[in-house]
């Protein structure tokens, strides 16, 4: 396991500083439509999975009746 580790943090350093922000930005931003989505449905589960967020985003915060919310 820990080689699989080894090879995702070196996997990482191949991208510049700027393109990382890039994808954290864009990742954060189909999360908040996700999220402005469920709101509109009034849904009570909301799947964030396979975004690779390191945050989440302000406006998930607005579901008052969220019950289950998928991260990994």
């Amino acid at each position: 396991m820990a080689n699989v580790n080894k090879i995702s943090d070196s996997f990482l350093f191949n991208f510049l500083p700027e393109q990382i922000s890039e994808k954290k930005d864009a990742a954060l931003e189909i999360a908040s439509e996700r999220v402005k989505n469920a709101l509109k449905e009034n849904a009570t589960n909301l799947d964030l999975s396979g975004l690779g967020l390191t945050e989440l985003p302000s406006n998930l915060w607005e579901i008052k009746d969220l019950k289950i919310l998928q991260l990994d």
